[in-house]
């Protein structure tokens, strides 16, 4: 595993910058994440789950050898924020992507978006990003972005007493993508082979 480069991290570009939690940002995000639209399910709808949510995203208060790994930009003018949450170096992680203004949708800001992937993928050496939403304008974002969808989970996502699909997507490595795609590109000109020498 070759060393990170922080520094590459920390200046993605100037629309995302390492997000400082502030108490005044923090008040925000609970009451959003209260209120807003599809951001969290009615039974993680409590004060206590959102105080359980915002402790594992922000677990400055863990000793810092057995904090979850995370990394977590602010988006143009606190109009969103985009983590990695609980990454694997070497393997994984998955991706948290949280707007609430809507200049989220700017040319500019989308290129940083995924340029941050790109970087973070490349230093921290990740096969698989993942991400899950029943918010059909985030799975559209996400797809501009090169995800894939891989699953879709009916009635498992209830919000104001209705009920949503999640979906579930993932983005992979260029390498890892490329070997998918050749052994799909040979399961597909083998099987005929197989049946004919049947």
């Amino acid at each position: 595993m070759r060393e990170i480069n922080w520094e590459r991290l920390k200046n993605i570009g100037p629309n995302l910058r390492p997000f400082q939690p502030t108490e005044e940002n923090r008040r925000f995000l609970s009451q959003w994440l209260l209120k807003g639209f599809l951001v969290m399910s009615d039974e993680g709808r409590t004060r206590d789950k959102v105080d359980m949510w915002m402790g594992y995203c922000f677990p400055y208060h863990l000793p810092y050898e057995i904090r979850p790994f995370h990394v977590i930009y602010e988006v143009g003018d606190f109009a969103g924020l985009i983590g990695f949450m609980d990454i694997v170096v070497g393997h994984k992680a998955s991706v948290l992507f949280k707007y609430w203004k809507p200049e989220i949708w700017s040319h500019k800001i989308f290129r940083d978006l995924k340029s941050v992937q790109n970087v973070i993928m490349e230093e921290l050496e990740l096969e698989r990003l993942s991400l899950r939403t029943a918010d059909l304008r985030g799975v559209k974002l996400a797809k501009k972005m090169g995800y894939v969808v891989e699953g879709r989970q009916a009635i498992d996502f209830k919000w104001n007493g209705k009920y949503y699909t999640t979906h579930l997507l993932r983005r992979l490595s260029p390498e890892r993508e490329k070997k998918r795609q050749e052994r799909r590109t040979h399961q597909k000109y083998s099987e005929p082979m197989e049946e004919q020498n049947g």
